[in-house]
Parts: structure tokens; C-alpha cells; sequence
């Protein structure tokens, strides 16, 4: 067992009620077993539900999920590949703790790619993803009108996390989302859960406006002083 026995219960509980809902979607119908055991996981460790420095037993999760060990293994491998999860020599597989200096060389990728992908955005994107990404922006000033961070939190991911699909390129999509998932795990891990960064409300606001009126130059700059801010802060 990886838990004391009052948090398995619960973390048992809470993991069987994501892949519930996974399997409700329609869209995860034809899904493997070991693409659902990697959702399950990854929504867990982003959550905090599996904390850093948890270590992730086949044998557990197997019984977890009713799942045989060998869609949880390629589940964990795939999570490794994407940087939410180390493997020590004979001691197995561990949910990853990062470190400030972890997390600004993240920055620093995440920096060159989202300015670029906001440039491209301006002239590619499609209406569908525009109106998602608005609608991410007007989520942060609501949550900035309540005070209320969780809302921030889930508006600031899906801004994030839509605009590399404005530039329709799908290398943009691939490269950012093992990157974001990273940054995810450290914000939720170490940042202050009462404060709203003001900053990035206007900032995100300002990025979209320029995406949408088709001005990439400027797209690209209110970007890039955001990440440079942000990582300065970090």
C-alpha cells in the first residue's frame, strides 16, 4: 500500500469517480484500457489527488482501477515521458517534485513557443478555438471580479492550453502539452492558492485582442513579456 489506510480509502474512491466520468464521454467510447489509466492519472496528479513524491505501485492502481497492470504501466511510462513522473533503480516509479530552477527552465521553452504560436495564431486560427479562448479570458475577469482562484486557475490552464491549437500546427499542440502539464503540477504545488495574478488577466486579455483583430506582431510581444514576468517572478 503507498498511502496511509484514511487517505487510500479516499484516493481509491476519488480515482474510480474520474474514470467514471472518463467512461461517460462519449468520445473516450473506444478508448484502451491504457489511454483511460493515463487520463485517470495525469488528472490526478494535477490535481494534487497523488501528490509530488507519491509512489505509483502497478499492483495498487491495477486493483484501483480494475485494470490489468499492463495498461497502468504504459499509463506511468507515458506520464514519465511527459515529465510528471521520475523512476529510481529498483525502487520503482514516484509522481515528480520540481524545484524552482526546474520550473524557469520550463519557462524559457514555453516562452519562445507560446510568442511564436500567438504570431501564427492572428492569421490561422478558426472561430470554434477564438470563441473558446475568449471565453477563457472572460473566466479570469470574472474570477478576478469574485476572488475567487480556483476559477482563475481554470480559466489561465484553458487559455493556455487553446491557444496552440489557433496556429494549426499540430507540433505547436504536441510540444505544449507535456510542457503545460509540467507547469500545472508546479503552480498548483507552490503557488499562494489566495492570490489572482492581475497582470496575467490583462495580459491575456491584450493577447487575445491582438489575435483576434489579426495583429501577430503584437500578439507575439504582449506574450513574450508575459512569460519573461513570469519567469522573473518565479
Amino acid at each position: 500500500m503507498f498511502l496511509e489506510d484514511d487517505r487510500e480509502n479516499e484516493v481509491q474512491e476519488i480515482l474510480s469517480k474520474i474514470k467514471e466520468e472518463i467512461e461517460a464521454n462519449e468520445g473516450t467510447k473506444n478508448m484502451s484500457q491504457s489511454q483511460k489509466a493515463y487520463l485517470v492519472l495525469n488528472e490526478a496528479i494535477q490535481k494534487l489527488i497523488l501528490k509530488p513524491g507519491t509512489p505509483l505501485f502497478e499492483n495498487d492502481f491495477s486493483e484501483y482501477l480494475n485494470m490489468s497492470r499492463t495498461p497502468i504501466r504504459e499509463a506511468i511510462h507515458r506520464l514519465e515521458n511527459d515529465g510528471l513522473v521520475f523512476k529510481r533503480k529498483g525502487k520503482g516509479a514516484f509522481v515528480k517534485t520540481y524545484n524552482r530552477e526546474n520550473v524557469r527552465q520550463i519557462y524559457e521553452i514555453v516562452e519562445a513557443l507560446e510568442s511564436q504560436a500567438s504570431f501564427l495564431a492572428a492569421n490561422r486560427y478558426e472561430n470554434e478555438d477564438l470563441r473558446e479562448l475568449e471565453q477563457s479570458v472572460n473566466k479570469m475577469i470574472e474570477a478576478k471580479k469574485k476572488e475567487k482562484f480556483s476559477l482563475w486557475i481554470e480559466g489561465d490552464q484553458k487559455f493556455h492550453n487553446t491557444l496552440p491549437y489557433l496556429c494549426n500546427n499540430p507540433k505547436f499542440v504536441e510540444a505544449s502539452e507535456s510542457l503545460y502539464g509540467q507547469i500545472n503540477l508546479f503552480r498548483m504545488t507552490y503557488l499562494d492558492t489566495n492570490g489572482i495574478d492581475s497582470k496575467s488577466v490583462e495580459e491575456h486579455k491584450k493577447t487575445f485582442e491582438a489575435i483576434k483583430n489579426q495583429k501577430g506582431e503584437i500578439a507575439r510581444k504582449v506574450t513574450l513579456h508575459h512569460w519573461q514576468r513570469i519567469r522573473k517572478q518565479t
